[in-house]
């Protein structure tokens, strides 16, 4: 049996997307999925602040402490893109 501690982190400032957001739990989804097939990979997304960017150009970035996302762009994605999307980061 594999046991494993996960953080994945959102932020909690005022504007900050909210825990039961659809879009940041499809995001932790894919984490957790990541880390089943990739523990190292999996424990460097959850360690990262989950950042709404409405601004962004592409659906997520990733510089080390966040990973900003732009929902409009991450809704529009599949599961198996979005864990591609993630995975390209790190």
């Amino acid at each position: 049996m594999i046991a494993a501690t996960m953080y994945i982190f959102a932020d909690t400032s005022p504007g900050a997307p909210i825990l039961n957001d659809p879009i940041v739990k499809a995001i932790q989804a894919s984490i957790v999925s990541i880390t089943l097939s990739n523990g190292a990979l999996g424990a460097r997304l959850a360690k990262l602040y989950l950042m709404p960017d409405a601004e962004l150009l592409v659906a997520l970035l990733a510089d080390g402490e966040n990973l900003s996302f732009n929902r409009e762009r991450v809704k529009k994605l599949t599961t198996s893109q979005l864990k591609t999307e993630l995975e390209a980061w790190l």
